[in-house]
């Protein structure tokens, strides 16, 4: 018996922009039939975690999304580093299997065949396992939990990526680098599900959100970009940003155009506002052009010329590197 889930599916509204749910329709998709759990690939429907996980009961582990297309994972080193860097953050040992590249990749082209992929997006998931007891002690802990998952590809990401999206200023502020280190990529994103859930108030895309300073940040699922005079600028790290790996792609790609200046700057919610262009950059959905924030128009309420041609190199990067021309 195959599961199912209701995917919304975003529809234009009348400015030709891409929202949430402001006007939808549900398109029934099905989930993928098989998953990987603990060394196994087995039916979703029948992939069981006990109770005592302590990813169930408080979000202790970590976890990292990449890309895939035509078969291959895209920047897998890259994150695999990065999931290095988050469970070390908050002391987790990963399982073995995890500290080959080639062995995670080999599990990934099993799953997609299995699922009958060829690009999707991958969500390898890590807790600490399974608790003897209730408690926050490491102690009680025994073997970690390991979990990779595939899903389809959005339906509407091209869409998204020709027309752009209206996101919002979240009013929930990000959680402060003294209280949790943003270069955990932690299970428990309580923080982004809050700021997130504006957007399903408003029929928003996503919801970019502030630091403690007022500065801008990322988004609940992005990293965010905005261009004015030419110059290309994104929030450095410690405004209390996740490293993205897309986000650190754009920046070299941007770099090598002699015409183009890059930096990393703090702004704020006027310059954000008052920019020429603005994108979000994102592992599913590569570059997104955003062309509303709230009540106000970015530009000609339309993609930009460098967010266009960004997305262009960005594509041509990864034809290179899938060794096409």
């Amino acid at each position: 018996m195959e599961s199912q889930f209701l995917l919304w599916k975003a529809l234009t509204t009348k400015n030709g922009m891409l929202g949430q749910s402001e006007s939808f329709m549900l398109t029934t998709v099905n989930r993928v039939p098989f998953v990987y759990l603990n060394g196994t690939i087995c039916e979703s429907h029948k992939a069981r975690i006990s109770i005592y996980d302590r990813g169930f009961l408080y979000g202790d582990g970590v976890f990292e999304t990449v890309r895939v297309y035509n078969g291959r994972t895209f920047c897998l080193e890259e994150h695999m580093e990065r999931l290095e860097n988050s469970a070390r953050g908050i002391q987790l040992s990963l399982p073995p299997v995890l500290r080959s590249s080639t062995a995670v990749a080999q599990i990934i082209r099993d799953l997609l065949k299995r699922n009958g992929l060829t690009d999707a997006t991958i969500r390898i998931v890590v807790t600490r396992g399974e608790n003897r007891d209730l408690g926050y002690a490491h102690s009680l802990a025994t073997e970690p939990t390991l979990a990779i998952i595939a899903r389809p590809l959005p339906a509407d990401i091209l869409e998204v990526q020709s027309r752009g999206v209206r996101v919002i200023v979240s009013s929930v502020r990000r959680v402060s680098i003294d209280a949790l280190s943003p270069h955990i990529k932690s299970n428990n994103v309580l923080n982004n599900i809050l700021a997130y859930l504006e957007t399903e108030a408003t029929g928003a895309y996503e919801a970019i959100m502030l630091n403690h300073d007022g500065y801008v940040a990322e988004g609940t699922r992005s990293n965010v970009f905005i261009v004015k005079n030419g110059i290309v600028k994104t929030p450095p790290l410690s405004a209390g940003i996740l490293s993205g790996v897309t986000r650190s792609v754009v920046m070299k790609l941007a770099g090598e155009e002699p015409q183009v200046t890059v930096a990393e700057e703090l702004f704020g919610v006027t310059e954000l506002q008052g920019a020429d262009e603005v994108f979000l950059t994102h592992t599913t959905m590569e570059i997104v052009p955003v062309v509303q924030i709230g009540e106000t128009r970015i530009g000609q309420g339309i993609p930009g010329y460098l967010t266009t041609e960004f997305q262009q190199r960005f594509r041509t990067y990864v034809q290179k590197w899938l060794g096409g021309t």
